[in-house]
């Protein structure tokens, strides 16, 4: 069990992209997935099936994964698949939200989901920018305070 999570750590230690890579490439990732999605929203409000939007949807987002790991390496892709991620995760909430979803738990669990990635990511970045011996304090104090305003 240890080889596998040391394996794990060091994947992820080797394929975390650099802050440049985050702020250049994070926006464009989360502007693509988005115009996936809306591009099968679209194609599904005028009469397609389902299972063609998503294969649609799944085409452009693969494609997107192969051109990105064959041009830039495979912290570009998990650069990506984080933003697809959370665009599916928001897209999913917001949909389910607009129709009236008939669980309202639903609703509640992909809000609280990513209201904890929310948090997570400010963590992280706030983390990466504080002083040497300021990262503990900040560490308790800004995930509290975020968790206390989005619970308020």
């Amino acid at each position: 069990m240890e080889a596998v999570l040391d394996r794990l750590i060091g994947f992820i230690a080797q394929n975390t992209p650099s802050w440049r890579a985050l702020v250049m490439g994070g926006p464009p990732a989360v502007a693509w997935s988005f115009a996936a999605l809306w591009l099968a929203g679209r194609l599904q409000r005028r009469g397609a099936r389902t299972g063609y939007t998503r294969k649609v949807f799944h085409f452009l987002i693969f494609s997107t994964v192969a051109l990105l790991e064959w041009r830039l390496g495979t912290p570009a892709v998990c650069l990506f698949g984080a933003a697809c991620s959370a665009a599916v995760l928001i897209m999913s909430a917001v949909a389910r939200l607009l129709a009236g979803a008939a669980s309202s738990q639903v609703v509640l669990g992909n809000f609280a989901a990513a209201k904890v990635l929310g948090i997570a990511a400010a963590s992280a970045a706030v983390e990466a920018v504080s002083p040497h011996r300021w990262d503990n304090f900040t560490m308790q104090v800004v995930p509290s305070a975020l968790a206390w305003a989005w619970l308020a």
